[in-house]
């Protein structure tokens, strides 16, 4: 038997244990045609280093698809063996709930609340509360605001309360930036 031969052989091999490992039925090919590369099983799609790292270091399929869905869901580059490892993405989370309308002090109070929140899911909140003067019109904030905004990867919406101009206004830009929504878990 040649080089090429073994070593399509055990590619085969861990193809083989790796779709038992993770619960799927045996697929007809590989996504590119080329083992060793690309394996598409159902709406996945897995790297050789990735199989072999499972099947080396027997990493529990529901880790592996749970990393997988958080990388689709947070368009994440974090590695499988990282993210087995604690790992996760760093977003900056725009704070977007009314402020105007109501008492300060409770605006505060709630988007102090959401800073410690969105800081234990281990991302860094973005306030429009950070650096307020209270020497501005309401225009001259939303232009910082949105500047902030623009720099950050997601956005949360966190309050209950109806939505206030500002909060419609950071709703569009955000949407029209293709900033997703922050999601609490």
């Amino acid at each position: 038997m040649g080089l090429r031969q073994k070593l399509d052989r055990a590619i085969y091999n861990y193809e083989l244990l790796f779709i038992s490992h993770m619960g799927f039925e045996y697929p007809e090919k590989w996504w590119t045609g080329n083992p060793g590369t690309i394996l598409a099983i159902n709406d996945y799609y897995f790297s050789f280093d990735d199989i072999q790292k499972v099947i080396d270091n027997e990493y529990p399929k529901e880790k592996v698809f749970e990393w997988y869905d958080y990388c689709v869901e947070n368009e994440s580059k974090i590695n499988l063996e990282s993210y087995i490892r604690g790992a996760r993405d760093k977003f900056k989370v725009y704070l977007s709930a009314p402020i105007s309308g109501r008492p300060l002090m409770d605006a505060i109070t709630d988007f102090a609340q959401a800073k410690i929140l969105v800081q234990e899911s281990g991302c860094i909140p973005v306030s429009p509360l950070d650096e307020i003067t209270f020497d501005r019109d309401w225009i001259d904030y939303m232009i910082v605001d949105i500047e902030k905004l623009s720099k950050c990867d997601r956005i949360w919406f966190f309050s209950m309360l109806p939505d206030s101009s500002g909060v419609k206004i950071e709703r569009a830009i955000a949407s029209s930036f293709g900033i997703k929504e922050f999601k609490l878990k």
